[in-house]
């Protein structure tokens, strides 16, 4: 994209950097709701806008949290086994490299 079309784009972007937290998460607004689906389109925007120091932060964050998010559901299910009769199949893909060396 070329910089005409990011221009267009400038006080989205300036919004995510202010509200990206240190640990490179980014919620919705300073101090509020976090989830990895809402994260990971605010990284992407950052990564369109060349934005790669803050980019590699928020993929850093997601990696770490992936993991810690796969712990908890693992643990959840070991202590409350959903019944037989009731098992739901549903895919859990854990990828825990993406693309960034640290």
């Amino acid at each position: 994209m070329d910089n005409t079309s990011l221009e267009f784009y400038k006080s989205s972007v300036d919004y995510i950097l202010a509200v990206q937290n240190n640990d490179g998460s980014i919620p919705w607004e300073i101090g509020k709701k976090l989830d990895p689906w809402d994260h990971i389109e605010a990284a992407m925007g950052l990564a369109i806008a060349g934005k790669k120091v803050e980019t590699e932060r928020a993929y850093k964050w997601l990696r770490d949290i992936s993991f810690l998010m796969v712990l908890g559901i693992l643990s959840i299910f070991s202590q409350h086994p959903p019944p037989r009769e009731e098992k739901q199949i549903s895919p859990l893909i854990l990828q825990p490299d993406y693309g960034i060396t640290t």
